[in-house]
């Protein structure tokens, strides 16, 4: 059993992420970082940079090497566990998430321009928006309609004709006699001009009769619409305008997005008539989104499923001098390597926080086994009543020869907890990982465990790593 501290600082954020079973990284979380790592029998800095594309291909690379003489003296010994020499690591495969994230990050740049031309939706269907929400109805003209209908006590096959409505309507909200459409249209939009457009808020009997005025006025509707939207002048970027709009709302609210259209008129009109309920949509996103981001990028946190494949390949070497047999006779160079090659799968689960990790390969790897000792020269003297010696304490000694590399396979799987708490820029999200495999698969079978306890405070977009682990084999 062996306890270890982790360490970690974060320097770029990354959705690629590796494992080393010999080093105490965490299995399942995105880090590109620098970090050192203190445990009872291992003392060493890791590097780590990759790089993901917005289509999802990745490349990670890892360095590590020991700190000092006793960690490196470590990787030679019988009694190594989870150390490694010099250490270099290539990821490379598929992650799921890229293009989800590069979406995300690229709505939230559309955000602000469609933020902006919300802002600039026509009065008449603020005022409509305004007057739906107050009289709890549907947002749509002809619900406005029916409650008028309804109001002037006109029965529903009455309301079908404008000629017996609209005069109700003229009389009763615009001070005006009206006799069809075209009368009804010039006091509406003389009622608008005098009373409405300009205002900033309306309420009770104003908005009301502002909303016969700028609604039901089609004509004035129109022109507004037009005037905002499609300004014939301008056709291209408010289309373009338009149509992110509509894609931003999709990716917010796909249900809701569905009747938006397919000709840029209908795509406007469908924005000037849901302008409230896109802005809140929107509102919402640019308030969580920042949040979302940082969670999927800095603790892969998301509630929806992803997974990243990977073809991993690593190799650790180091060289000393060993003493076979003999301590008298000058020491063998000896070396020990590591080669490791196989899929690495990674499930981001739909449930917030849990991902779990699967690996298999193939290694081949070459051990010392040797054991240190403290190996004393004793200096020649002309007084045999002054002695001397010289004394490495970290002199290694191997009884019989260095055995042959071996070949064998590998199967390790990691499950990893984070409670993400509420979306928040500064926070701490506490984890625990468990991991276990089968080392050694056709040669000398060993079974290797651990659990790590981590918190990951953040402020802004930097964030560190700390934690204890406690790991087994046998």
């Amino acid at each position: 059993m062996r306890n270890a501290i982790l360490l970690a600082i974060l320097i770029v954020p990354s959705i690629v992420r590796g494992d080393d079973t010999k080093s105490d990284s965490l299995t399942v979380l995105p880090w590109t970082d620098a970090s050192l790592v203190f445990t009872s029998k291992d003392k060493r800095a890791n590097l780590s940079y990759s790089q993901t594309a917005d289509g999802g291909l990745g490349v990670q690379i890892q360095a590590s090497a020991p700190l000092d003489q006793d960690t490196r003296i470590a990787a030679f010994t019988d009694d190594n566990q989870l150390v490694s020499g010099f250490k270099g690591a290539l990821q490379i495969g598929w992650d799921s998430r890229a293009a989800r994230i590069a979406a995300l990050g690229s709505v939230t740049r559309d955000v602000a321009e469609a933020v902006k031309t919300l802002s600039k939706v026509p009065d008449s269907v603020r005022i409509q928006n305004e007057f739906v929400t107050a009289n709890h109805i549907e947002a749509s003209t002809g619900a406005i309609y029916q409650w008028f209908c309804t109001k002037q006590s006109v029965s529903a096959d009455d309301c079908r004709h404008e000629d017996v409505v609209l005069p109700k309507l003229c009389s009763a909200y615009l001070g005006a006699v009206c006799t069809d459409r075209a009368s009804f249209e010039t006091a509406a939009t003389a009622f608008w001009k005098q009373h409405c457009g300009s205002v900033a808020e309306l309420a009770g009997d104003d908005l009301t009769k502002c909303t016969v005025a700028g609604v039901l006025d089609e004509q004035l509707a129109r022109e507004t619409v037009a005037e905002q939207l499609l300004d014939k002048k301008r056709a291209l970027a408010n289309a373009e305008t338009v149509k992110r709009i509509i894609a931003i709302y999709k990716y917010l609210k796909p249900d809701d997005a569905k009747s938006s259209g397919e000709t840029v008129a209908e795509r406007a009109q469908f924005v000037a008539n849901n302008a409230g309920k896109i802005a809140d949509a929107i509102e919402e996103f640019v308030q969580t989104a920042p949040a979302e981001r940082c969670d999927a990028l800095l603790f892969a946190i998301q509630d929806h499923q992803d997974y990243a494949l990977l073809l991993d390949v690593s190799m650790s070497y180091d060289r000393t001098k060993v003493y076979i047999d003999d301590i008298a006779p000058k020491a063998q160079v000896a070396l020990a390597y590591d080669f490791a090659i196989g899929p690495d799968l990674t499930v981001y689960t739909s449930t917030k926080g849990l991902a779990a990790n699967f690996r298999a390969g193939f290694e081949r790897k070459r051990a010392v086994d040797a054991k240190t000792f403290e190996r004393c020269v004793a200096e020649p003297t002309t007084d045999m009543t002054i002695t001397g010696k010289q004394c490495d304490s970290n002199a290694l000694f191997r009884k019989g020869p260095v055995p042959a590399p071996s070949n064998a396979g590998y199967l390790r799987a990691a499950v990893d907890y984070q409670y993400p708490g509420p979306a928040s820029k500064d926070k701490l999200v506490p984890g625990v990982e468990l991991r276990g495999g089968l080392e050694g698969i056709g040669d000398k079978l060993a079974v290797d465990t651990r659990l790590s306890l981590f918190g990951t405070p953040t402020n802004g977009n930097t964030a560190a790593r700390v934690g204890v682990a406690s790991a087994g084999a046998r």
